[in-house]
C-alpha cells in the first residue's frame, strides 16, 4: 500500500483496525431517475396547489401569486417530460 505524508495512522475506538486519514469525495447521492421523480411529484403538487388556489373556488385569503405558481408548475412539468425523454431516448439507443 503506497502511502504519503498525509496518511497518518489513527486507532479505531471499535476493534483493533487502523485507518487512514485519506480525502475521500463524495458522490452526488442522486440518480437521474430520483431527480425525474423528484420533479414529477413537485410538478403535480403545484399543479394541484395552482388549481385548488384558483379565483374560481372563491375567495382565499392566501397571499401567493397565481400566475406565478402555475408558471412554476408548468415548468417543473416540462422538466419533467424532458427527463422521460431523455430517458426513451437512452432506451432507443441500447437496442
Amino acid at each position: 500500500m503506497n502511502r504519503n505524508k498525509y496518511d497518518t495512522p489513527t486507532q479505531s475506538n471499535i476493534g483493533t483496525h487502523i485507518y487512514y486519514n485519506r480525502r475521500v469525495t463524495m458522490n452526488f447521492p442522486l440518480s437521474f431517475w430520483d431527480i425525474s421523480l423528484w420533479l414529477a411529484v413537485t410538478a403535480i403538487i403545484l399543479l394541484i396547489t395552482s388549481e385548488l388556489v384558483s379565483s374560481k373556488y372563491g375567495k382565499t385569503s392566501l397571499l401567493i401569486e397565481k400566475k406565478k405558481l402555475r408558471n412554476v408548475a408548468l415548468t417543473i412539468s416540462i422538466l419533467f417530460l424532458i427527463t422521460v425523454i431523455i430517458r426513451i431516448y437512452e432506451i432507443i439507443i441500447t437496442f
